[in-house]
């Protein structure tokens, strides 16, 4: 984690590209809201809050590298309808929340350049630490019990971010940005169901509204 953490702020906050400096660096933060999509929320319509910090180093007047930060949470509940076979494991946690820490690093290129708007889409690499918790506060990683006898379990993970974003304000220094992003991960376990459930990997959906200073 210390390395690829290293890695990214090298990349981020020194001129390893040249032409970086002959182009906009911008400190951003913003808040928004995290949607988990799993074995217990396949509507989608649950929203839990999000804050989030980072860096923009651009390489030309369309492509830019970014950095962020994030720091919020996820929750999903059963209900009917929902991929979760009760019956394979009777056990299995019906509610979890969960606190999300997360750092990724992505390269975004500007494929609308209007003087009102610019349009963005990326994707890149992240590294997400998140602690898991049943309706009662219980830690859902000591209870073993809520999982079959062959799932393993960990809550530091590998994923995807894929980003859409609409910058607002875009000539001048101060801008306002408005995101989306599509966090894929290698996992199956954000919501501690495994083969109890649908075995595809769990993601979470963010939306941010972001302020962004450019130097």
């Amino acid at each position: 984690m210390r390395s690829l953490l290293l890695m990214i702020i090298i990349l981020v906050s020194t001129p390893v590209l040249v032409l970086a400096q002959e182009y906009d660096f911008g400190a951003f933060a913003g808040v928004g809201g995290n949607t988990y999509i799993g074995d217990l929320n396949r509507d989608r319509n649950m929203g839990q809050f999000n804050a989030q910090v980072g860096l923009h180093r651009y390489v030309d007047e369309r492509t830019f590298f970014k950095f962020s930060i994030n720091v919020g949470g996820i929750q999903g509940e059963y209900s009917p309808g929902d991929d979760l076979d009760l019956s394979v494991n009777p056990d299995a946690n019906t509610f979890f929340r969960a606190d999300v820490l997360s750092v990724d690093f992505s390269f975004n290129w500007e494929i609308i350049k209007w003087s009102f708007v610019h349009v963005y889409t990326g994707t890149g690499l992240g590294y997400l630490d998140f602690s898991i918790q049943d309706r009662d506060g219980r830690n859902l990683v000591d209870r073993p019990d809520t999982r079959l006898e062959e799932e393993d379990y960990t809550t530091r993970i590998a994923y995807f971010p894929i980003n859409l974003g609409f910058t607002l304000f875009p000539s001048r220094q101060f801008n306002l940005i408005w995101e989306y992003s599509w966090n894929l991960t290698n996992t199956d376990y954000l919501d501690n169901i495994g083969y109890s459930g649908n075995t595809s990997s769990d993601w979470i959906f963010r939306r941010m509204i972001v302020a962004r200073y450019k130097f």
